[in-house]
């Protein structure tokens, strides 16, 4: 296990800082992402703390966020699956990262 980090910058808005534990599996020679957290110095609205999924439908790895809401005088939990602008370009790096690692 490895603490892996990066920072991307958003011209005109500021830096966004990633890290993450890579954790790896001799026994497949694989290697995956978890423990994610997100930091931008300016109002991102970027996950915090997302998960790192592939989705099925499309078979794109993406960001699985939840987030609990009220329904109905009740707090029901909302899943979102993200890979959109800034998301995609973090889940790229981090993908980037993991298969680099798996090279090894």
């Amino acid at each position: 296990m490895e603490l892996r980090e990066f920072k991307v910058a958003v011209p005109g808005k500021g830096i966004v800082e990633v890290s993450f534990m890579l954790h790896f599996n001799d026994h497949d020679n694989s290697a995956s992402a978890n423990e994610i957290k997100i930091h931008a110095d300016f109002n991102s609205s970027l996950p915090h703390r997302p998960h790192l999924m592939l989705d099925e439908a499309d078979g794109t790895w993406k960001f699985h966020v939840q987030h609990p809401v009220m329904k109905n005088n009740e707090v029901v939990v909302e899943e979102e699956f993200l890979n959109d602008g800034l998301n995609k370009e973090i889940i790229d790096h981090i993908m980037k990262i993991i298969d680099e690692a798996k090279v090894r």
